[in-house]
């Protein structure tokens, strides 16, 4: 006849292997839009998970503006410098000019009276100090200038790592199987 023999066994039943999906770091708070359910059979590359990525979108857009402003005041930043330069440059020329100009009236000392040749060295004087002048003017406005275009770069290196990040928040806002298996 017939013959049933049974067995009771106590235990665990694992997995063999397990991998983790984690929701991605970068992308601040999240919405799930879609999730696969316990027990779901996946294949690999099936979308487990799907996150809202308006947020992400509008952040991205706004970082993306950023970025196009920082390039600009880099851009006036160095054009501003320029125009600077030119000006101070131009001032130093008519400086140097203005001390030969000087030194020569000074030259003719010997000819008109001592007044006339003590006016003409402190002529000389003078505009050997409006040169000294504009020369230290010219060294500050190019430090400065350099400093403003630098801080616009530190800026504009933000809002670039900035449109990288969220980009790569984007990347992950869809969760995919890594492999086959149950959910």
């Amino acid at each position: 006849g017939e013959f049933i023999d049974s067995l009771q066994f106590r235990g665990q039943v694992k997995a063999l292997k397990s991998l983790t999906i984690v929701a991605p770091a970068e992308a601040g708070d999240l919405q799930i839009l879609k999730i696969a359910a316990d027990g779901t059979q996946v294949s690999q590359g099936d979308t487990i998970v799907e996150f809202d990525k308006t947020k992400t979108e509008q952040d991205l857009a706004q970082y993306r503006s950023t970025l196009k402003s920082a390039d600009a005041e880099i851009e006036q930043a160095r054009a501003q410098a320029h125009l600077t330069e030119e000006e101070d440059l131009t001032a130093v020329a008519k400086a140097k000019y203005d001390v030969e100009a000087a030194k020569l009236d000074a030259s003719r000392g010997e000819i008109v009276s001592k007044i006339e040749g003590a006016e003409a060295n402190l002529k000389v004087s003078d505009a050997e100090q409006e040169l000294h002048q504009r020369e230290e003017k010219l060294k500050s406005d190019r430090a400065v200038n350099q400093a403003t275009i630098e801080s616009k770069s530190e800026a504009r290196k933000k809002a670039a790592y900035d449109v990288q990040r969220a980009e790569r928040a984007l990347t992950k806002m869809t969760l995919q199987a890594p492999s086959a298996g149950i959910i």
